[in-house]
């Protein structure tokens, strides 16, 4: 019965020991192919966990380019980038969420390693200011109308006389801009302050108080500011200070002056 017990226990001790004692032996057989996608493995993980614990992934750079109404700040809180690891940064969604801003025209967002997030920004370029209803809105090349947000562009100023719904994401008529900007050529800032109205068309309040109505053509304009030139130069060397001067037919102005 003893010789029984001693064989059953050294047979449980042999089945035990013999994988410790054979697996030097079969890593010693490993092929160099595994051993290389074990290190490439273990480099992933030491990374990953790296990654997950450096401050660096989640306090990075955020560059904006191009961007004046989209700087830092807004960029950080419209795509969460405010201690948001890197590996999470969703650059369309982001990009997205930039182009849905009204002034910008076009956005591009990319993350890169070492950890940064760079923004690319096209705003729409203001060209004219239009004053409407006491408020003050940017109009861009394409006449689309954006918020001021109190900057001073020293742009032409529009005064819209017509008491309708402006608000930013609308359109201002093209052919108002055109003749807007026509004007701005001919100097009609110097002259006072620019006025448009639906019925009327275009009206310069004069620096002397009274309205010039030029109407609405572009391609009169410069000879109706002569025209308003001539006439107003004419009655001020006379001393008489008109109600009005109306040159939308430049050919045949029309004017009528204070009574005394």
């Amino acid at each position: 019965m003893r010789i029984r017990r001693s064989r059953k226990r050294r047979r449980l001790y042999r089945s035990l020991i013999q994988p410790i004692a054979l697996a030097p032996v079969r890593l010693r057989n490993f092929p160099p192919a595994h051993w290389a996608a074990l290190g490439i493995v273990a480099i992933i993980v030491a990374f990953l966990i790296y990654s997950g614990l450096a401050w660096e992934f989640y306090d990075y750079p955020v560059v904006v380019k191009g961007g004046e109404v989209v700087n830092l700040e807004v960029v950080k809180a419209l795509c969460g980038l405010e201690y948001y690891h890197i590996f999470f940064v969703n650059s369309k969604q982001c990009q997205k969420k930039l182009e849905g801003i009204l002034e910008v025209r076009e956005a591009s967002v990319s993350v890169r390693f070492p950890p940064a997030v760079i923004v690319a920004v096209e705003e729409r370029e203001p060209v004219m200011e239009l004053i409407s209803g006491g408020k003050s809105f940017l109009v861009d090349r394409d006449g689309v109308l954006m918020e001021n947000r109190g900057r001073q562009l020293g742009l032409l100023r529009l005064f819209d006389d017509s008491g309708g719904d402006v608000r930013p994401g609308r359109k201002l008529s093209s052919i108002v801009l055109t003749v807007a900007l026509k004007l701005k050529e001919l100097g009609i800032e110097k002259e006072g302050e620019l006025h448009y109205h639906p019925d009327e068309g275009f009206i310069l309040m004069a620096k002397g108080g009274f309205p010039v109505y030029l109407g609405m053509t572009s391609y009169l304009m410069k000879t109706r500011l002569e025209a308003y030139r001539y006439v107003w130069g004419h009655l001020e060397a006379e001393g008489l200070k008109p109600a009005y001067i109306d040159v939308r037919a430049p050919d045949a102005p029309v004017y009528s002056i204070h009574s005394p």
